[in-house]
Order: C-alpha cells, then structure tokens, then sequence
C-alpha cells in the first residue's frame, strides 16, 4: 500500500469516527433478525440485561464484518462466527493464552528441585508429575476449540 492510500484510507476512518457515521447501513430490524438467527444457529440464551450487551457488541461486530469484507484491498473476507457476541478484549481474555514469565517460572522449578529431596540420587523420582500444579504449563481452557482448530486443519492440508 503507497503512502498517498495509507493517508487516503486514514482520512476516510477518521471522517467516519468524527461523523459517528458506519460503513454497514443496516436496519435496526436487519440487527434484530441476525441476531436472533444468530443466537438460534449458536444455541446461545441470554438474560434481558445480557442480551440487550450482547446485542449491542454483535451489531457493532456485523458492522466490522460489512465494513472489512467491503475493502477491496483486503484478500480475504471474514464473517460473524461462534464468538460475534464477545469483544476483542473478552476474547483475548477467555479463549488466548495469557503470556508466561518462562524464567520466573524455571527459576522456581530449578530451587524446587534444588529443594526437594528427591535431587538426592539415592531418593526414586515420583511416579507422576502435576505439572499445572508446578506452573510449568496451564490448564486446557475450551477442549472444544481446540477439536474445531484439529478439525480446520485437517480439512486445509
């Protein structure tokens, strides 16, 4: 992309953002029908204090959706999946790993081995090791996420 279309694009987003104006022209209606289409294919329920949240964050997502796939420079396009009611921010923080200090963490196993009697050769090693407990590696937090990137990717190659 030249700089001129980086400016160009850039001008474009902030008019949009001082206008309070979106890319998606949808009706209220058109939110409403999606949504609850949605809600239906992804088996999902809500309380009416939680739904009206929810509403709110999937019509800004469909927004996003209208407004990327409408771009031509970008290659592909992207849709509202299992996770179009969530922010980004509540994605990141349900479904992405959290980053890991290694080395505090090494240091910590390294002064318990130090530490335990079983760095005595004469002592046998424990037959099993928790190693969520010794905060080596974290707990498996959506089994069925994981089916669904096993699944994609036996599909891609």
């Amino acid at each position: 992309m030249t700089m001129m279309m980086m400016k160009g694009t850039l001008a474009i987003i902030i008019a949009i953002l001082c206008t309070g104006a979106t890319l998606a022209s949808y009706t209220e209606k058109e939110y409403q029908t999606s949504f609850t289409n949605w809600m239906q294919e992804h088996k999902k329920e809500y309380s009416s204090e939680e739904f009206k949240i929810r509403f709110e964050i999937f019509s800004k997502n469909m927004d996003y959706v209208a407004a990327w796939n409408a771009d031509p420079s970008h290659t592909h396009q992207v849709g509202l999946n299992l996770f179009a009611d969530l922010t980004n921010e509540e994605y990141r923080n349900i479904y992405l790993m959290k980053k890991v200090n290694f080395s505090a963490n090494l240091a910590a196993a390294a002064e318990d081995i130090k530490s335990s009697p079983s760095s005595d050769k004469s002592m046998p090693l424990a037959d099993t090791v928790n190693w969520v407990n010794k905060g080596a590696v974290t707990a498996i937090k959506s089994r069925p996420m994981w089916v669904l990137l096993v699944f994609l990717y036996n599909r891609c190659y």
